[in-house]
Order: structure tokens, then sequence, then C-alpha cells
């Protein structure tokens, strides 16, 4: 009788003492649920997070107003251009504005050749369609958004496609051990290019903030949408594959 009750009150203390929420059984598989719908929805949020302040500056260059921050940008950027006139770092932002385009379309069919080189194809239509993506959006966006002032500058096609390349070059790199080297490249190359933009005067400074916010929100959408149907077509397929090795089980016993 006196051993029972020790039993008994051992196990109240074990119960009491030294389990916190998160020794919980339940409280792994919650925090795994909830792993999993957060990392599924992060890029619809990211995207639709995106599309506001595209949408915000695009309003804004259609009726000609201009952000405080944007004269600032430009008015720095100015100063140090008449200051640096004719020397290296002139000639660098000039050179890097007018081989940016080659350079972006250069680098993108470099990482698409990569990909197909390891037999990677999904990740090569992604990145081909990201690219299909934002050069069939921009001009549609440049006259949704064309100011009586500024011509066909909003958004910037140069920012958005070295943004959309850099994304996508993220998302693909980011399981693997090359995840940071191609984040860092990827984002001086962006950043780099959308500066020399705005000192070489080619655009605002929320010119290149929407053509960024565009480019990046076209490799989300593109990665949910292909990661999407991939998912709804493998069950079908993983059923046809079940019924072909059935069929071949019952054949070869039939034998």
């Amino acid at each position: 009788m006196y051993d029972d009750q020790n039993v008994i009150t051992r196990r109240q203390d074990a119960s009491f003492t030294g389990t916190s929420p998160s020794h919980a059984p339940g409280f792994g598989r919650r925090r795994r649920a909830f792993g999993r719908l957060l990392r599924r929805f992060a890029p619809i949020i990211a995207g639709l997070g995106l599309l506001v302040p595209l949408v915000l500056l695009g309003l804004g260059a259609r009726h000609g107003h201009v952000f405080g921050w944007d004269t600032a940008i430009w008015k720095f950027l100015h100063g140090h251009e008449e200051a640096a006139r004719g020397s290296i770092l002139d000639r660098a932002a000039n050179a890097v504005v007018q081989i940016g385009g080659m350079a972006t379309l250069l680098l993108g069919l470099l990482i698409l050749a990569i990909l197909l080189g390891f037999r990677r194809t999904r990740d090569g239509l992604f990145f081909v369609t990201t690219g299909a993506t934002i050069l069939a959006l921009t001009p549609l966006l440049k006259e949704q958004f064309e100011g009586a002032e500024l011509k066909y500058s909003f958004p910037s096609g140069h920012a958005a496609r070295s943004a959309g390349l850099a994304a996508a070059a993220i998302m693909i790199a980011w399981p693997t051990r090359f995840r940071w080297p191609t984040l860092i490249l990827g984002v001086l190359f962006t950043v780099t290019l959308g500066t020399a933009l705005v000192y070489e005067d080619w655009h605002l400074p929320s010119d290149v903030v929407g053509g960024w916010c565009l480019g990046i929100a076209c490799a989300g959408a593109t990665r949910i949408g292909l990661t999407t149907l991939t998912r709804r077509r493998r069950p079908h397929a993983d059923r046809s594959g079940a019924l072909h090795r059935q069929r071949d089980r019952s054949r070869s016993r039939a034998r």
C-alpha cells in the first residue's frame, strides 16, 4: 500500500515539474505544422506586400507626384555626379547603365545553361517563365502608369529584370550551399544597376523601387504557381505508377 502511494506521488511530481509547453507531445507537431504553413504562404504574403508599394508608387507617377525621398536621393546622387564628372566613377556608372540590359540577358542565359546542364529542368522552366512574365508586364504597367511629364518611365524595366533575375536565382540556390554567395551577388548586382540608373538620370528612385517590386513579385508568383501545378499533378502520377506496378505484379503471377 505504501509503495503504491509512492509510485503515484512520483508520477504526479513528474507530470508537474520540468515539463514546459515546448516539451508537450502535441507542441512539436503544432510547431512543425505552423512552420509548413508559414513556408507555404510566406511567398504569397511577400508578393502581396510588394504589390502594394508598386501600385502606390505607380499612382503617384501617373498623377505627377514626386515623393520627398525621391528628390532627396536624386539630388544626392546628382550632386556627386557633377563633382565626379569625367572621373573613373562617372565612366563606370555610364558603362553600367549602357551594358546593364545586355549583362542581365547574358547572366540569365548563363544561369539557364547551368541549370539545364545539371538537368534541373523544373528550375529552368521557373527561370524562363519569370523572365517572360516580367517582359510581358513591364510595358503594360508603363502604359498604365504613364505620367504627364515623364513618359514611359515607371516602372524601370532594367530594375525589374535585374531584380527578377536575382530573386529567381536566390530561390533556386536557397536549398543549396550556394545560397549566401547568390544572395550577396544578386543584391549587389541589382543595387548597383539601380543606383547607376538614378545617377545617370535615366530614372527617378521611385521608378527603380517600383521595378524591384515588380521583378521580385513576378519571381515569387511564378514560383508559387509552378509549385502548385507540380503538387496537383504528382498524386495523379503516383496513382498511375501504382496501377502500372500492380498490373505488372498480376501479370508476373499469372505467368
